[in-house]
């Protein structure tokens, strides 16, 4: 990990010292905020699996998938993303497992 979450949209692998290795989801500049989310299961190295998140700006939600499956929901705030310096960049990636 480059030590950062700072980018609009990211998604990523928390080090397995932080919650189990979790699928961690950000979403950025929502009321002036960084809203984290963080899913369930943890991920092991050398597994295959389908992670995905999702944010509708009408209604607020931002959601963390793992395999098909909702693991987090939170209510984010409506409102456009707006990233770390006025990006609304994306980072998909992971710390060290």
């Amino acid at each position: 990990s480059r030590g950062e979450w700072t980018e609009g949209y990211s998604i990523g692998i928390l080090d397995k010292g932080d919650r189990g290795g979790a699928v961690r989801g950000c979403l950025g500049g929502i009321r002036a905020q960084w809203a984290n989310f963080v899913g369930t299961t943890t991920i092991k190295p050398g597994k295959f699996y389908h992670v995905g998140m999702t944010y509708s700006s009408s209604s607020g939600e931002g959601r963390i998938y793992v395999n098909g499956r909702c693991e987090k929901r939170m209510d984010v705030g409506q409102g456009n993303v707006i990233g770390y310096n006025g990006k609304t960049g994306l980072f998909v990636g992971g710390e060290a497992l």
